[in-house]
């Protein structure tokens, strides 16, 4: 007697195959659900940074080591540059990602130039720019040292006082706002040569160095850890800024400008008795245009991730606020970085 024909056999079987496969299925998920998940892409870039000792190769620093924390096994290097010489390289594609200020940007992609002047930090187009994020104001003082018969920067012009002064190099930025200061006060650097003065477009560290062995007398820029460290032994003192040329500055180059709280202590033996004026440039990040999104992206999303760990590098970077920066940066955002602020909600 045959119990089951050849018909009902077929449905068993169907049933059971259907049911080994949803085991099957539910199986495959559970597995990828539970794998581990491949970790970040590392990155392999390019920053190119501010002179040794600066605040800009500090930052860099500290960024390169936020960045392999985040991606590891990423390689990045770290060169010392300057804010004008950082537009050129990223822009050739020497660096992938530099440090500069936002009225440069904004000259670099926009002009004017004038190829036949030497006297002016770009003479060129860079349109392979793109900017990641404004970071902090930065604040620029005539510094000199307390035996220094100065008393203010007229004397300079009224006196044909042969003044002794050192700044950053030329391919970076405090150098040109002190040329630009002196000559909105009637002083021309060949003037104060003229004058058996003589200035020296350094790095920090050297310059600190030449005010400590008596070569210089003055420095012009932002707070740095060199001149904190000098100012620890050698007195220093500010000779103060006219809010009228401060404004001319604003109105001619793009400069800005903030008064310093009195009571604020700039560095060892430097506290202010009063509200002080000082040259204001906003710094940026940029990057090359034809930068992937992806890695734009990921660069920026670092930088913004830990805003109290980049305020604590250093006084200069107090104001960083990532809910921000991405507005004034002068000209427009690299679509990563735009991404970036977009989903971390910052941009609506």
């Amino acid at each position: 007697m045959r119990i089951f024909n050849k018909s009902a056999i077929t449905k068993v079987q169907g049933i059971a195959i259907v049911v080994i496969i949803l085991v099957a299925a539910i199986a495959i998920g559970a597995y990828y659900t539970t794998a581990p998940k491949p970790g970040p892409k590392p990155l392999k870039i390019t920053i190119s940074a501010g002179p040794s000792g600066g605040m800009w190769y500090i930052l860099c620093g500290k960024l390169s080591d936020m960045i392999k924390e985040d991606y590891p096994g990423s390689l990045i290097t770290v060169m010392e540059g300057g804010g004008l010489a950082n537009l050129e390289r990223v822009n050739d594609g020497t660096a992938d990602f530099g440090t500069t200020m936002s009225h440069y940007y904004k000259q670099a992609l926009e002009g004017p130039w004038d190829p036949d002047r030497k006297d002016q930090p770009l003479a060129k187009q860079l349109p392979n720019l793109r900017a990641i994020a404004r970071f902090s104001p930065i604040r620029h003082l005539f510094w000199v040292v307390d035996e220094s018969p100065l008393k203010s920067i007229e004397q300079i012009k009224e006196q044909r006082y042969p003044l002794k002064i050192a700044s950053s190099p030329w391919g970076s930025t405090p150098v040109w706002a002190m040329k630009r200061t002196l000559e909105a006060y009637g002083i021309t650097l060949k003037d104060i040569e003229s004058w058996g003065g003589k200035i020296f477009p350094v790095a920090y560290s050297q310059a600190a160095d030449l005010i400590k062995d008596g070569h210089a007398e003055a420095f012009f820029g932002p707070v740095m850890p060199a001149l904190t460290e000098l100012a620890a032994t050698k007195k220093l003192r500010i000779l103060p800024l006219k809010e009228e040329v401060l404004e001319s500055l604003k109105k001619k180059w793009g400069y800005d400008y903030k008064a310093i709280p009195a009571g604020t202590q700039l560095v060892p033996q430097v506290t202010l008795e009063r509200d002080t004026l000082a040259v204001v440039e906003w710094q940026v990040f940029i990057s090359r245009k034809d930068l992937p999104d992806e890695v734009v992206y990921a660069f920026t999303k670092t930088f913004l991730s830990r805003p109290d760990v980049i305020r604590k590098l250093h006084a200069e970077l107090a104001a960083f606020d990532p809910s921000t920066a991405w507005k004034d940066v002068g000209g427009p955002l690299h679509p990563g970085a735009e991404k970036c602020f977009r989903d971390l909600g910052y941009i609506k």
